[in-house]
């Protein structure tokens, strides 16, 4: 283990739990899993998902370095996350393809009995987040701008309607951080183009109730998978990342845009917590998380 990630508490505890599944795994039999696939756009939230299920102690985990299931963050051919499925040891094996958001439809066909989590997380956080973090966070959506090849995965998800809102919008000036904000519109565009809150066996979540309320969210999450609580799962959950920066100037209207999406994923997301609340039998006295 290097010194780097013995000192960054959430790579230790990450390390510590894959040793303990490892040994683990040589004490159980083979058994088929049910997937779960961890979906979004990035900086929404989806590694302190992934690593609630990495804490719990009945789950096979897969991120998107891990080799066995990706290569350059994309997820292997389905047929060989089939095979890994057949012979997990553990009855949940979990998988975070973010680059492949917009593969959702191609996901619930290939595994009907799989589950889904889409991740949601407001706008100008993920865009500062997403230039902090990525120092050509911008590169993929100049080139879908511009009409140019080259944006891999981000521009294979973009949808033609959506590709024209982006060229009608773009302009050589806008700034990292607006851009940003554009990359957020274009992949939670999803959930609206292909009806994600309706979807079988998905479970949309918001990254701030999630954070402010986790031994609220966290149990309705099991109950909606039928999977058993682990409250210790989830104590890594921390909401100091909510307007943690201030916000940089943006464009009228690409703030627009975005607020008209917010407004709309927080509508389909309300619609999405109704029916999986109805089909669960779910009963919170304290009422829904959302």
């Amino acid at each position: 283990m290097k010194l780097k990630s013995i000192l960054d508490s959430r790579k230790r505890r990450r390390m510590v739990n894959r040793v303990r599944k490892q040994l683990l795994r040589l004490t159980r039999s083979k058994q088929q899993a049910r997937p779960i696939f961890i979906l979004g756009s990035q900086r929404s939230g989806t590694n302190m998902v992934f690593d609630y299920f990495e804490n719990r102690s009945d789950t096979e985990t897969y991120n998107e370095s891990d080799k066995t299931a990706f290569d350059n963050y994309l997820i292997h051919p389905f047929p060989e996350i089939r095979n890994l499925l057949l012979n997990a040891r553990q009855p949940v094996a979990v998988f975070k393809p973010i680059c492949d958001s917009h593969r959702f439809g191609e996901f619930t066909v290939a595994f009907p009995d799989g589950a889904f989590l889409w991740l949601t997380r407001a706008y100008k956080d993920v865009a500062n987040s997403a230039i902090r973090n990525f120092e050509f966070s911008d590169r993929a959506i100049r080139l879908v701008c511009e009409g140019k090849a080259g944006g891999g995965w981000f521009q294979r998800g973009v949808s033609p309607e959506c590709e024209v809102t982006l060229k009608d919008i773009y302009h050589p000036d806008l700034s990292k951080f607006e851009l940003a904000c554009l990359v957020w519109w274009a992949r939670n565009l999803t959930v609206l183009e292909q009806g994600i809150d309706k979807a079988p066996n998905t479970l949309m979540l918001e990254y701030e109730k999630l954070v402010t309320g986790p031994s609220k969210v966290f149990p309705f999450l099991c109950e909606v998978l039928g999977i058993p609580q682990q409250p210790r799962a989830h104590r890594h959950v921390h909401s100091r990342s909510i307007h943690r920066h201030t916000y940089p100037p943006v464009a009228e209207r690409i703030e627009r845009l975005c607020d008209k999406l917010v407004a709309d994923l927080r509508q389909r997301t309300q619609t999405n917590h109704t029916l999986l609340r109805a089909s669960s039998g779910y009963i919170d006295p304290e009422g829904p998380p959302a």
